[in-house]
């Protein structure tokens, strides 16, 4: 049952939507988390929306500190968030993206619907190739 009081007033863009013409600009994104990744001061997440994905940077600075980078990086994959975040122009592509030109830098994340733990089918292995002579 939704018991929110008051309605956010936020817009949300859909990730196949971020390009280098929303580059510098302040948006908010619903997605699942595909990946993420901590490396000291800041955290790779992979966020995903149907079959587009983008990267996500939440790194310590201005707009987060050394627990919300934790946080970020302990978030299950699946979990739907929502991330207020700038969009950035990259200097080289990210390969393992659709939307390789762009990464969002993270303000804000909200964890909206947090997944399992374990989850009993997971993605990646849904999309695995069948290996010959496992018939």
């Amino acid at each position: 049952m939704i018991q929110s009081q008051e309605k956010p007033d936020r817009v949300l863009v859909r990730v196949r939507d971020l390009t280098i013409q929303k580059a510098d600009e302040v948006v908010w994104v619903r997605a699942r988390v595909h990946t993420s990744r901590a490396k000291g001061k800041q955290c790779f997440l992979v966020l995903r929306q149907q079959q587009f994905n983008v990267q996500a940077l939440v790194a310590v600075g201005d707009h987060a500190s050394k627990q919300m980078v934790k946080f970020a990086a302990n978030i299950n994959k699946e979990s739907i968030v929502d991330v207020e975040g700038v969009v950035r122009k990259v200097n080289q592509k990210i390969g393992s993206c659709t939307q390789q030109d762009v990464e969002l830098h993270v303000q804000k994340i909200y964890v909206i619907s947090l997944a399992e733990p374990r989850l009993p089918l997971q993605l990646d292995d849904a999309v695995r190739p069948e290996a010959e002579g496992e018939e």
